[in-house]
């Protein structure tokens, strides 16, 4: 699960027969703040969040790449190659040795 490393280097996985560089981790939108059906807003949940990331971060990550910690999801390439190329859900996900 280590999907990014150092500003600059980029991290291949593949998901099915994609493949993907990972690069840097992303900011939360404010969607999950809120109830899918609803629309409530949960309480807290940002908050919550940075605490929860802030204790749970593991120890490969590379620190400096967080200015704030709510941040969830990874940003990625595709190169040309992939295109046309299908990922569908239970598709096997595993990390690539960098070239």
């Amino acid at each position: 699960d280590q999907l990014f490393a150092e500003a600059g280097q980029f991290v291949p996985f593949q998901i099915g027969d994609v493949v993907l560089s990972g690069s840097h981790p992303c900011q939360r939108c404010v969607v999950p703040t809120q109830d899918s059906v609803r629309g409530d807003r949960y309480p807290n949940f940002q908050k919550t969040f940075v605490i929860k990331r802030q204790e749970t971060l593991p120890e490969w990550t590379v620190r400096q790449r967080f200015n704030h910690f709510y941040r969830l999801t990874v940003n990625t390439k595709v190169t040309a190659s992939e295109a046309g190329k299908t990922i569908q859900v239970g598709d096997k996900i595993k990390l690539l040795s960098p070239s």
